[in-house]
């Protein structure tokens, strides 16, 4: 699944992709809606990364149920999300293809009320998505090729940075990765030799001086080891 969240002050410079309407989703208060659920999220993904396909070969796929399957890959035709592809359906099979390339959205600008409830509830979708591929990489790990697991790699680190910092730091990477990013390539024509490789990535600032005081106040209680991570 792709999901880029767009900067406060609209730039674009140094992005792996720019948001472009014609071919991305912009989230707005109506489009959230549809994306509120998990699954919708997932399904979206999902067909995005592997291509078209069905409800009963995605149900398979990500364990769900044939028929809410169906029902949530309806809910997201409604909204524009998904589209049939007439190419490979049938009479008694219906195929189906994301409308969009990515999505784009930026929590900080949401002001209404109801507009920053749906987002939130994306937010935790986009946050279950990622959980279940990193997940899934973690399944797959052994059956990798050898030159694969070599390069296979899932770490944290912890910073103690500025918000000004915590900017610079995410346009750096951001920038390694456009040199990377061909947003018109697909499963479908993707270069022999090349898999799908995903970069998941999220800053997150914690606010840690209540825990910090606490520790302070109980610092020569009892002596033990400790580890970060």
């Amino acid at each position: 699944m792709t999901q880029r969240h767009t900067p406060r002050d609209g730039r674009s410079s140094g992005r792996p992709i720019a948001p472009d309407p014609d071919r991305d989703l912009i989230l707005d208060a109506t489009s959230l809606r549809a994306l509120s659920h998990p699954v919708r999220l997932r399904l979206l993904g999902r067909l995005r990364e592997s291509g078209p396909s069905t409800a009963t070969r995605l149900a398979t796929l990500m364990g769900l149920n044939t028929g809410a399957t169906s029902y949530h890959l309806r809910q997201l035709a409604a909204y524009g999300m998904v589209v049939e592809d007439t190419e490979r359906g049938s009479a008694r099979e219906r195929w189906w293809k994301a409308a969009n390339r990515n999505t784009f959205f930026d929590p900080a600008a949401a002001t209404d009320p109801e507009e920053r409830e749906l987002g939130a509830a994306y937010l935790h979708g986009v946050a279950t998505a990622y959980a279940h591929s990193l997940q899934r990489a973690v399944e797959d790990f052994p059956g990798l090729p050898e030159p694969w697991r070599q390069v296979h790699t899932m770490s944290d680190y912890f910073l103690y940075l500025t918000p000004e910092r915590t900017a610079a730091l995410n346009e750096q990477l951001l920038a390694v990765i456009a040199r990377y990013a061909d947003p018109d390539m697909t499963t479908e024509n993707r270069p022999a030799g090349t898999e799908l490789v995903k970069f998941q990535y999220a800053l997150l600032p914690t606010l840690v001086d209540d825990v910090t005081s606490a520790a302070g106040d109980e610092a020569g209680a009892e002596d033990g080891d400790g580890a970060a991570g």
